[in-house]
């Protein structure tokens, strides 16, 4: 699939730029591999976004605090 130079901006929910950047970069690499690749890449996106900082703070706040309250991200 062809991809164009950037993405508009957009709000996908997410307010940790770390993840942000991860979630783009698997999104670009992915759709323009073949199904196979593109499954390989989200894992090894899952995998960078799991030792993340931000995605322990956002997995206890979401635990603690449920969906509606926002987490407070370091970014890193």
């Amino acid at each position: 699939m062809s991809l164009p130079d950037s993405f508009p901006s957009m709000s996908i929910g997410h307010r940790s730029r770390v993840i942000d950047e991860i979630l783009l970069d698997v999104m670009r690499r992915g759709l323009s591999s073949s199904l196979r690749e593109g499954l390989k890449i989200e894992a090894q996106g899952v995998g960078r976004a799991v030792v993340t900082i931000d995605f322990d703070i956002g997995i206890k706040n979401f635990f603690q605090n449920g969906p509606r309250v926002p987490a407070v991200f370091l970014h890193e």
